[in-house]
């Protein structure tokens, strides 16, 4: 067996991590690449996220990709993690499999000041990536092998403009994460408010406390999908996290809604399910101070829409329907018409509303056909 190690701190992990993965297992023919997760790396005096986070990431990266498995190993290990106990553990457990250590071709530099570098290179041989046409690494491999062994080979791949740095910095300014990171990691980037700024840290913290883990969940994918929707259609992103983490921040039991919707003197409509828009938008702004009154719209009409629907209200109302966690039939085909064209998204989500009520033999809400009669004829 050939096995690759792919390390770092991945902090989040992202499409770059994963090409350099995907192209060393197919260049030199492993049968697997681990993608370890670094404890606490010797060069680092601390670490941004939590590493049992990192670990989740990489997990939800490698999800689905044949060969690509995450690895937990050096968070297991007390202490500052050096590459060579890494190897030794790992020649342990692969048994008579041949070991490749990958890391960037500018690391073969200071290869030679690693903690124990021949040791290293008798569990594994290296591979030095170089990324963009570089060709600097090939002297630095030879006197690496002249002075110590082992194998020392080059791998040139395309370069991918792309940071951990960057996707942090995206999150913080509720920017498109555009397929840079998987789904799955966006989701949980959101889920747990990592690299976000206070104001909206304090809101899922709060979401947190007050709805089920699964409607909280919801809530912090809805989020990061409005987030991708408004960079593909030009809407205000902040607007769009704050109001789709908070489209449903009034959905814990029936009978406290009612009794904040009897506070705030609100009409209680028929069906249970259409009072917590309006209540939230009220809910929204009288206990997490929002004031924007687009924002607070947006949540008002994330079920039902409106005839005189914003770009922000199409976005949030789509994100709804088709974020991540979602799965029923007909989302796949929504979640495509919902990235080619917004009113068609949403005229989509609207028929699928109204054909899944008569199916269930349920009343179909007059406003909801009316609504999407009206947008259909702006079309």
């Amino acid at each position: 067996m050939r096995i690759g190690i792919l390390g770092g701190t991945f902090d989040p992990i992202h499409r770059a991590h994963m090409a350099v993965a995907l192209g060393v297992k197919r260049e030199f023919a492993l049968d697997k690449v681990l993608l370890m997760v670094a404890a606490l790396p010797p060069h680092k005096t601390a670490e941004k996220t939590r590493a049992k986070l990192r670990f989740m990431m990489a997990k939800e990266a490698a999800l689905g990709i044949d060969g690509i498995e995450a690895c937990d190993m050096e968070l297991k290990r007390e202490g500052k993690s050096y590459t060579v106990d890494t190897l030794r553990q790992l020649s342990d457990i692969y048994a008579g499999a041949e070991l490749f250590f990958v890391v960037g071709a500018d690391m073969l530099k200071d290869f030679m000041s690693w903690y124990m570098p021949g040791e290293i290179l008798k569990f594994a041989s290296l591979i030095g990536v170089e990324r963009g046409g570089e060709d600097e690494a090939a002297p630095f491999a030879a006197q690496i092998m002249g002075q110590l062994g082992g194998n020392v080979y080059i791998s040139k791949q395309d370069e991918i403009a792309l940071s951990s740095t960057d996707i942090r910095r995206r999150v913080f300014e509720a920017k498109p994460l555009l397929g840079d990171v998987a789904k799955g990691v966006g989701c949980l980037i959101y889920e747990h408010g990592l690299y976000m700024p206070e104001q909206i840290l304090n809101i899922i913290r709060r979401l947190s406390r007050e709805l089920s883990p699964e409607r909280f969940k919801h809530s912090t994918s809805c989020a990061y999908e409005a987030v991708e929707l408004a960079g593909r259609y030009g809407v205000d992103p902040e607007k769009a996290r704050i109001a789709a983490l908070l489209h449903d921040c009034v959905r814990f039991d029936y009978e406290k809604q009612v009794a904040l919707a009897n506070k705030y003197g609100i009409l209680i409509p028929g069906s249970h399910a259409l009072l917590h828009a309006a209540l939230g938008s009220l809910y929204a702004k009288h206990e997490y101070g929002i004031e924007d009154e687009e924002i607070l719209n947006a949540i008002a009409r994330h079920t039902t829409g409106a005839e005189n629907m914003t770009d922000l209200d199409k976005v949030v109302y789509l994100a709804d329907k088709i974020e991540p966690q979602r799965s029923y039939s007909g989302i796949d085909e929504l979640r495509i018409m919902a990235y080619n064209s917004l009113n068609g998204g949403v005229l989509l989500a609207m028929q699928n509303t109204i054909d899944h009520m008569k199916r269930k033999g349920h009343k179909v809400d007059a406003e909801t056909e009316r609504i999407r009669r009206a947008i259909q004829n702006k079309i």
